[in-house]
């Protein structure tokens, strides 16, 4: 949302984070929807200036869930829906 600006003003910075979060979460079995993530985060930075990547990178290394929960399939189902765009 953040690349394309779809509800939110288009944020480089924040899709990266994101974008960077999403790749984290697949495990070695879901090696399809971690390399489309790593991609999208990449065109992402395709856009930034370096000072902007550090930025987001930071972020990303800071970033803590609300809520301590569990990796589970309905998380992993959740970030492949959000990926599905960029297939």
């Amino acid at each position: 949302m953040y690349r394309m600006g779809l509800g939110v003003r288009q944020n480089y910075v924040l899709a990266h984070v994101w974008f960077n979060l999403a790749a984290s979460q697949f495990p070695v079995s879901k090696k399809d929807s971690r390399d489309r993530a790593i991609e999208a985060r990449d065109s992402s930075a395709a856009n930034m200036n370096p000072a902007q990547i550090n930025q987001a990178q930071q972020l990303a290394r800071k970033w803590k869930p609300r809520l301590e929960t569990a990796q589970s399939e309905a998380t992993l189902e959740w970030w492949q829906r959000l990926l599905a765009p960029f297939r």
